[in-house]
């Protein structure tokens, strides 16, 4: 008997935009501007409004705590 193959979940005609192809997080796939290219994860996907992307990302822990995340969403919903 074989065993089955894993079900993949991917978008239709997916393109990454959610990284779910690759264990790569988000933020180092999206495209940077030059004035963007030194920038950390976490500030550019705060620049971009993508904050609650990072909790969907595997690597979550490595970047966050969840102190510090609970208080950048608090900063970005206030603006």
């Amino acid at each position: 008997m074989t065993d089955k193959k894993k079900r993949k979940n991917i978008c239709i005609n997916c393109y990454n935009q959610h990284g779910c192809l690759t264990d790569e997080p988000l933020c180092l796939l999206k495209e940077r501007e030059d004035a963007e290219k030194s920038l950390s994860g976490k500030v550019l996907m705060e620049r971009k409004g993508l904050l609650k992307e990072c909790q969907k990302c595997s690597h979550f822990r490595l970047c966050w705590t969840e102190d510090a995340y609970r208080k950048a969403l608090k900063v970005i919903s206030k603006d």
